[in-house]
C-alpha cells in the first residue's frame, strides 16, 4: 500500500507521467527496519525522477517477495546518466543517492543503478529478509 501511495502522488504530482506499481510473490510484513530501508529507497527513486527527469513519461515499481529476500525494482524510461560511483556521489553533494546504497549496505543488500539510452535507468534492490523464526511466530501469535 504504501509502494502504491508513493506513485499515486508522482502521478498527481506529474500527470504526464504513468507509474505502474506492482507487488508479486507472498506478501509478508517485515522488520520495520527493513520495510523503511525499502520505501526510503522506493522514495528517493521516485523523488529523483520527480526533481531531475521531467521528461519520463512511463514509471514501473516493483516488489517481489521471494523466500529469504525482497527485489525492488524503479525503472523509468528517462534520459540516462553516468552509472554513480558512490564516493563521488559524497563528494558531490549528492547524498539521496549516496542514502540509497547505504541502506542496501547496512541491511547487508545490494543496490545496483543501471542507464541505458535504449532502456531508460533502472533501480534494483535486494534485500535479505529471512523468514520469522518459530520463536518470533510464537510471540506475534500471542
Amino acid at each position: 500500500a504504501a509502494l502504491q501511495a508513493l506513485c499515486n502522488d508522482l502521478q498527481k504530482q506529474m500527470p504526464s507521467i504513468q507509474c505502474q506499481c506492482e507487488v508479486t510473490g507472498e506478501e509478508r510484513r517485515l522488520s520495520p527496519d527493513l520495510e523503511l530501508a525499502a520505501f526510503r529507497v522506493v522514495q528517493e527513486a521516485l523523488g529523483n525522477i520527480r526533481k531531475h527527469v521531467r521528461s519520463v513519461t512511463r514509471v514501473e515499481v516493483q516488489m517481489e517477495f521471494r523466500e529469504n529476500e525482497i527485489w525492488t525494482l524503479v525503472h523509468n524510461d528517462g534520459p540516462v546518466f553516468p552509472t554513480p560511483d558512490v564516493r563521488s556521489l559524497v563528494r558531490n553533494g549528492h547524498l539521496g543517492l549516496a542514502g540509497m546504497y547505504e541502506r542496501a549496505r547496512l541491511f547487508h543488500g545490494e543496490l545496483h543503478i543501471s542507464s541505458d539510452p535504449a532502456l531508460g535507468t533502472t533501480v534494483r534492490l535486494r534485500l535479505p529478509c529471512p523468514p520469522e523464526s518459530e520463536a518470533e511466530a510464537e510471540t506475534a501469535a500471542v
